[in-house]
């Protein structure tokens, strides 16, 4: 619970973080209104790609950083057995339950009969299941502290190409497994087939946040040494 308490504050009380949940809040509203009152999404490439943007963009913002804003405090953070996994929990948490968000929206267009509700449940799934698995590799990985309180753009958020390259794939790495299913089979059987997929990666995240954390772990002396220098830098 403290750790949940903790992520929220982050989102909540912090210039850089907040300011990324709102914009990923508008564009998330911008292309849901755009999908339900206009033809210009009507292809099944843009329909599922903005499915999977509005699950996934809210993730992506925060979950792309993980570490990096909490490099501002690891030292603390490490003084406590095992509270890198229970931030990572937390995290994964608070971000599942941040889906909520735009299954509400997402009935706007399935209202108006351009998704259904059974390609909305299966996004939904992929996206706390692949989706957060996908970019809370980047715990692993990330080791430049993020200035909470400077500017959004620029220097302060820049990443590496491999965190790029991950952010990428937590977007279109799902459409493409959805075009493939539902370009081999009926658009319902390949969209139960995914919803299965997203459940298991979901049920199964104890496991594979464990062993998030025992690979950042093993790096956590040449991780905290760049957390350190990047705060130094900034």
């Amino acid at each position: 619970g403290e750790y949940m308490r903790l992520e929220i504050k982050l989102l909540t009380r912090n210039k850089v973080p907040r300011a990324q949940f709102y914009m990923g809040f508008a564009i998330m509203l911008m292309f849901s209104a755009a999908l339900a009152f206009t033809d210009v999404y009507d292809g099944d490439f843009m329909r599922y790609f903005i499915t999977v943007y509005n699950f996934a963009v809210l993730g992506v913002l925060v979950l792309s950083q993980t570490m990096s804003y909490e490099g501002n405090y690891l030292d603390g953070l490490m003084s406590r057995k095992e509270s890198i996994l229970n931030l990572l929990r937390a995290k994964y948490y608070v971000q599942c339950a941040l889906l909520f968000i735009p299954l509400i929206i997402m009935i706007l267009p399935i209202t108006e009969g351009k998704i259904s509700l059974l390609s909305a449940l299966a996004c939904f799934f992929l996206t706390s299941g692949f989706t957060f698995w996908t970019l809370m590799q980047l715990a692993v990985y990330n080791k430049l502290t993020i200035n909470l309180n400077t500017k959004v753009t620029g220097k302060n958020t820049g990443g590496t190409f491999f965190q790029s390259m991950i952010i990428m794939a937590g977007f279109f790495l799902p459409v493409i497994i959805i075009q493939v299913f539902t370009s081999l089979l009926s658009e319902n059987t390949a969209l139960l087939i995914i919803l299965g997929i997203g459940i298991a990666f979901t049920l199964t995240h104890p496991l594979w946040l464990r062993n998030i954390y025992k690979r950042f772990m093993k790096r956590r002396y040449e991780n905290m040494e760049g957390f350190r220098s990047s705060v130094a830098n900034n």
